[in-house]
């Protein structure tokens, strides 16, 4: 989606937009704000980080939950805080140490690390 022609980044967000407004309950559907957060992810939305910490307090299940503290680590990798990313990476690594996500995320972090040292 972050590769996406900015119409359709632009076609993305009304979506969302539009579906949030038309169907309100949606914001308790974990599976669709999952979605929804991980859009605002790769658009750089600040809005990610905020509703990836709302949705981490509701019910769902360890795969929604590991995407969202993943999105989360992307988030703070794109602000360029470092250390804040390690610490999300940390409760990750904490919930499923041997996840895919575990792994993205290590990627992630190295490659900013070594970009940070050039």
């Amino acid at each position: 989606m972050a590769k996406a022609s900015a119409n359709d980044r632009s076609h993305a967000l009304a979506l969302i937009e539009s579906s949030l407004v038309t169907w309100p309950m949606l914001r308790l559907d974990p599976e669709f704000m999952v979605s929804v957060i991980a859009v605002y992810a790769n658009l750089g939305d600040p809005r990610a980080a905020i509703l990836a910490e709302q949705m981490l307090e509701a019910d769902m299940n360890d795969g929604q939950r590991r995407l969202l503290i993943m999105t989360q680590v992307k988030v703070k990798l794109n602000e360029g805080d470092l250390p804040a990313a390690g610490k999300v990476y940390q409760k990750l690594k904490k919930l499923a140490p041997q996840s895919e996500e575990v792994i993205e995320a290590r990627e992630l972090i190295k490659a900013a690390v070594i970009k940070k040292r050039d």
